[in-house]
């Protein structure tokens, strides 16, 4: 059962580091303006329903 924690716990991980690379990538590469949102707040909000808050 510890292993099975451990291993799940890796997985998660290397889930939020990957999100983590794929947003900076996003941001650096400005990926909002083909999209026609005029900034990263109102496309992280109609792309992914998320806010600063």
């Amino acid at each position: 059962m510890t292993a099975g924690q451990r291993e799940a716990m890796d997985d998660g991980l290397r889930c939020v580091a990957t999100l983590a690379a794929r947003v900076c990538d996003a941001h650096a590469a400005r990926v909002w303006l083909p999209l026609g949102h005029s900034n990263w707040a109102s496309y992280c909000g109609a792309e992914f329903g998320i806010s600063r808050a």
